[in-house]
């Protein structure tokens, strides 16, 4: 019992540099906050709920049969226009793919899927200490930090659809 309260104390600390907690103010959480922690929900259980190949085989995404019914070809504008595929495009299906394991195929079919399902359940974990304990969460990364990081996560988007550009023409 005392080696878990230790860890858990020395978990406080490491998390302590990184993180801050502190009361939510008062009339927190609002109504988007809840919407906010429903909707990550939802893209989370349907991706777990979702089977990760269809009947032919392929890479699933939830309700890719029936979006390619109704839509003639599925939810991204650019690929049915371009033919090419989006920065964007198989990040669904990675989501599938990543919440069942599979971590190979997830980077096959998008890169940067890890990278956005780690930032999808970060937000959704802030949200609910929000809505659940009344506790806001920030992080104490500085902002000059932090700005490179978003930079570099947007520049690895632009990179990717740069990729899938020179690939489709060669």
């Amino acid at each position: 019992m005392a080696s878990l309260r230790t860890a858990g104390v020395a978990l406080e600390r490491v998390l302590g540099k990184f993180l801050e907690v502190r009361p939510a103010p008062a009339g927190r959480p609002y109504l988007y906050d809840w919407l906010e922690v429903a909707f990550f929900c939802a893209i989370l259980l349907m991706g777990a709920l979702t089977s990760p190949v269809n009947a032919a085989g392929e890479p699933n995404a939830p309700l890719d049969r029936w979006l390619h019914e109704h839509t003639g070809g599925g939810v991204c504008l650019y690929k049915r226009l371009t033919g090419i595929q989006c920065p964007g495009c198989g990040l669904s299906r990675g989501f599938v793919q990543l919440e069942h394991g599979n971590l190979a195929e997830s980077l096959r079919l998008n890169p940067l899927t890890p990278v956005v399902f780690f930032l999808v359940v970060v937000r959704l974990a802030r949200t609910m200490t929000l809505c659940f304990l009344g506790r806001e969460v920030d992080n104490r990364i500085p902002w000059p930090v932090a700005w490179k990081l978003w930079g570099g996560l947007t520049a690895a988007f632009a990179l990717l659809g740069v990729h899938r550009v020179i690939l489709r023409f060669m």
